[in-house]
């Protein structure tokens, strides 16, 4: 079992990543199945170690992409 941590404590960041009712954060778990939580401004991604660092990489792609588009403040 591995576990990484994100930190991202932009309301903004968390709903563009996680989606609303947290639909996508639920896509991710099925698909790499991984349990993701966020609490006190940070993602915590447990399972797999491959896994892990999967979810790890794509979540932070994402948050960058999504910042560059505007999507999101750095905040």
């Amino acid at each position: 079992m591995s576990e990484a941590n994100i930190n991202l404590s932009d309301p903004a960041a968390v709903l563009a990543l996680l989606g609303p009712q947290d639909q996508y954060a639920r896509l991710i778990r099925q698909h790499y199945g991984v349990a993701i939580t966020h609490r006190d401004g940070k993602l915590k991604i447990i399972g797999d170690e491959v896994a892990v660092r999967q979810v790890t990489e794509l979540l932070e792609r994402l948050h960058q992409q999504s910042e560059q588009a505007g999507g999101t403040d750095a905040g």
